[in-house]
């Protein structure tokens, strides 16, 4: 494909990570950049082009609203079901699970003790 961009990035969004969306209304022609900063990524999204927004990156950009809203949505729900409330003190609740889910089993299981 000529004229195309590929790249495969994994970002985990922890301790330190901003996010901002710095825009440039008073400077004709700068165009709005996201970005997302963590650890020692730097992700910066912007329009491709030098001075206007094509429809295609308002598309763009109404994707990425929606995509984040199912994320937020996502990360809301584990939220709210985690056993435990995740700190840098208790980072993982998971051998916490585990070790409570061996102890003894679940009412109504046929598994033995």
């Amino acid at each position: 494909m000529s004229g195309s961009t590929f790249a495969s990035l994994s970002l985990h969004l922890g301790d330190g990570t901003h996010i901002d969306c710095h825009t440039y209304p008073d400077k004709p022609g700068h165009q709005p950049i996201l970005c997302i900063d963590s650890a020692d990524i730097f992700l910066r999204l912007c329009v491709r082009g030098d001075k206007w927004a094509t429809q295609r990156d308002v598309d763009n950009a109404r994707a990425l609203v929606k995509a984040a809203g199912v994320y937020l949505a996502e990360v809301e729900r584990l939220h709210a079901e985690a056993p435990t409330e995740i700190t840098p003190d208790n980072p993982d609740i998971e051998a916490s699970a585990d070790a409570s889910a061996t102890a003894s089993p679940k009412p109504g299981s046929t598994e033995a003790a």
